[in-house]
């Protein structure tokens, strides 16, 4: 995260989480990009293995692209601007991870793409990383969690997804995309925690 002060205000520059969402833009407006990167179950078994990490700035219609850009981009802003550590290695295990959980345990799907995943991972990062802290914070951090926990189970059991999509729309939800990037979190969250004691 970079950050400037003008005169008695700094502002907060979250690149990481910029270089992701410029990342997804550029491949959702270039069809040549999204058909190179997009999860495809048959080319990665066919040794492109990048599309395990690079299907995450795939997106197949403008709601997909703005539910997963906002959730990600609030995490990633509250993650650099708190100064949370790990916030790179977050995203990349919680990327990998999901597209191996895919090839793995979900064989009947042959496409995929979203940033919801390593989105998830972030959002219950920032909030198992705020009840370290004290006052309101620690609170809101508690609650959201019991909230996010009771919307990632209610999507799990009923595969629908909580947020609104045109009927038309391509965009099917995979709860255990949501499953795998909140166990990252965790993961890493414990990770953290532990050298955070040590310090």
């Amino acid at each position: 995260m970079a950050s400037c002060e003008t005169k008695n205000m700094t502002y907060y520059v979250p690149g990481k989480t910029l270089a992701v969402l410029g990342l997804s833009l550029l491949v959702y407006y270039s069809p040549g990009l999204a058909s190179v990167s997009i999860y495809d179950r048959f080319a990665i078994l066919d040794g492109q293995v990048w599309r395990l990490f690079s299907c995450h700035f795939v997106h197949f219609d403008n709601a997909h692209l703005l539910y997963n850009c906002v959730a990600f981009g609030i995490a990633g802003f509250i993650i650099e601007h708190r100064s949370y550590p790990y916030f790179v290695m977050l995203f990349v295990f919680s990327a990998f991870s999901i597209g191996l959980s895919l090839l793995v345990f979900k064989s009947d799907i042959f496409y995929y793409g979203g940033l919801s995943g390593p989105a998830c991972a972030c959002l219950i990062y920032v909030l198992l990383s705020g009840l370290r802290d004290s006052g309101i914070w620690r609170i809101l951090c508690f609650l959201l969690i019991l909230l996010f926990l009771g919307k990632l189970s209610l999507e799990y059991l009923t595969t629908t997804s909580l947020l609104p999509y045109a009927s038309d729309s391509k965009f099917v939800l995979v709860p255990l995309s949501h499953v795998v990037g909140v166990l990252v979190a965790w993961a890493i969250y414990l990770f953290s925690a532990k050298k955070w004691i040590r310090a």
